[in-house]
């Protein structure tokens, strides 16, 4: 069992490192990243002016 755990180990860590070596090849980004910039385009720009009015 010992065996079978490491060997599946290994494999997910491997399988992590190419999928983000994929991802910075290809310029793209973290999901979180997306989001939170996708965010702040859609969020309204609040000024000192439109905040005293």
């Amino acid at each position: 069992m010992s065996n079978a755990t490491n060997t599946m180990t290994a494999a997910l860590a491997s399988a992590q490192e190419k999928k983000a070596a994929s991802k910075a090849k290809s310029g793209q980004k973290a999901p979180a990243a997306r989001r939170f910039e996708e965010a702040a385009r859609r969020a309204p720009v609040i000024t000192i002016e439109a905040a005293e009015a």
